[in-house]
């Protein structure tokens, strides 16, 4: 176990309601996890939220409990940077994808202790280009992988077997993230667009445009009626997932948008971003409700807890935080 270096935050207080008003007390526990040697480059949690996982340049994945918090595991087996990680929605499952294009399937050794060893389950065909994303589908049936060869690929579970790869990205995809139905899901690509793609067919539905530079990340709402995008043109961008209009530009970042989340209950997205901040937008509004200094150098990656207790972020400094959230 490492000691963990605690500080307390006075933030805004962001309501169920999506108002915004003063705190009168803390009501951020802030953490710092260390014993990674290299960028943290994604942070996820567990279905359960008893687990946070980061994955990083020095080739490792951590686990970690939110309660204590402490370091309860490390995951060794890629011998190239670790640039994602995902948990399956249910169960205890984590897929992880590294820059020699190898992704990877983990599973506790002992099903009983979760907290204890944990083992490569599956390694899937590796692939040309680095793996830049990795995401489950909401049923944990098939899992989407973008990687630098500007392919969008989706693969079974637990067969890892590929069963559908989406081209269309004129350069590298970046990022991929699936719709609450299973069928849709969406990538950015450092072409400037976003696709939002039909599993089923592998047709593109929309080719969103707008952005001027690198499309980072995207996200759908849990609802699946939005998605954000997040770019090096340091924006935000907010999409109709059924009509492909835009719908609102969010501004503030001074660098890049590297990651961006929504809520459990889709009231708020946070991005994190090449200056090392976190924003808190409480959607629609198109002004951050908060800003919050989150790392030295940039943000890589940024998780909500799914029952909307914890975030946590990972970044250029080599370190993950943790904030406990008001209210829990």
């Amino acid at each position: 176990m490492r000691p963990m270096h605690r500080t307390l935050l006075v933030l805004l207080a962001i309501a169920a309601s999506g108002s915004v008003g003063a705190a009168s007390e803390p009501v951020v526990a802030a953490y710092t996890l260390e014993g990674h040697r290299g960028t943290v480059a994604a942070v996820a949690f567990s279905p359960d939220s008893t687990l946070l996982a980061s994955a990083s340049l020095d080739s490792t994945i951590r686990l970690w409990n939110p309660e204590q918090p402490a370091e309860t595991s490390i995951l060794v087996g890629h011998e190239h940077f670790v640039n994602t990680l995902a948990f399956a929605p249910q169960g205890m499952q984590l897929a992880s994808g590294a820059a020699d294009g190898e992704v990877r399937l983990w599973a506790p050794a002992d099903e009983a202790d979760p907290a204890g060893e944990w083992v490569t389950t599956s390694t899937f065909p590796p692939v040309a280009g680095a793996i830049t994303q990795v995401a489950f589908c909401p049923e944990g049936t098939y899992l989407a992988s973008a990687s630098e060869d500007a392919r969008v690929r989706v693969w079974n579970i637990p067969e890892a077997e590929e069963v559908t790869v989406l081209m269309g990205h004129g350069l590298g995809a970046t990022s991929v993230a699936f719709g609450h139905d299973s069928i849709l899901l969406a990538s950015g690509s450092t072409d400037m667009t976003v696709r939002i793609w039909n599993r089923e067919d592998g047709e593109a539905v929309h080719v969103l445009q707008g952005h001027t530079y690198a499309v980072q990340a995207v996200a759908f709402s849990p609802d699946g009626s939005l998605l954000a995008s997040g770019s090096a043109d340091h924006t935000i961008r907010l999409w109709d997932t059924t009509t492909g209009e835009e719908l609102a530009v969010l501004r503030g970042h001074r660098g890049w948008v590297e990651s961006v989340v929504f809520s459990p209950d889709g009231g708020l997205l946070v991005s994190g971003g090449g200056d090392g901040e976190l924003h808190w937008w409480a959607i629609p509004d198109e002004d951050p409700a908060s800003t919050l200094k989150a790392d030295r150098y940039s943000v890589r990656g940024v998780a909500f807890s799914p029952d909307g207790r914890w975030l946590s972020s990972g970044g250029g400094d080599t370190k993950v935080r943790l904030w406990r959230l008001a209210g829990s």
